[in-house]
């Protein structure tokens, strides 16, 4: 389970766990539209729906992949890192900057506000029903 899924089905407890205990509000809506945020970023990071080898085949390799590739080919060589290789990490480093700041935003804008409004609500992490 990758960290986004994980962090997906934490989202998800904690608004049904809201709804449950019935603090109201449109918990299960924002907790949505976070996890479609999260999702959105991981499946252009991840290739999530590849299962098997053949798989590869009908969904290409996403970011991932090629920086694994990378670490394999450079780690595997026997001489220093060639000057392509650099490039190509650079080139990789771009490609995941504009992600890396989408992840920024969900932690410092999305979750943050969806925390803050949990404990300005008054919404435990653990819920006791009566």
């Amino acid at each position: 389970m990758t960290l986004a899924a994980k962090q997906q089905k934490q989202i998800e407890a904690v608004t049904e766990r809201a709804e449950r205990a019935g603090y109201g509000g449109d918990w299960k809506q924002r907790g949505v539209e976070i996890n479609e945020r999260i999702g959105s970023l991981e499946e252009e990071l991840i290739q999530t729906r590849a299962r098997t080898n053949q798989d590869l085949l009908n969904y290409p390799p996403r970011l991932d992949d090629q920086l694994a590739y990378l670490y394999s080919h450079v780690y595997q060589a026997y001489g220093r890192p060639t000057e392509g290789s650099y490039q190509r990490l650079e080139d990789l480093r771009l490609q995941l900057e504009p992600h890396l700041e989408v992840a920024r935003d969900i932690l410092d804008s999305d979750l943050a506000a969806f925390d803050e409004a949990l404990r300005e609500t008054g919404i435990p992490a653990v819920i006791v029903h009566p």
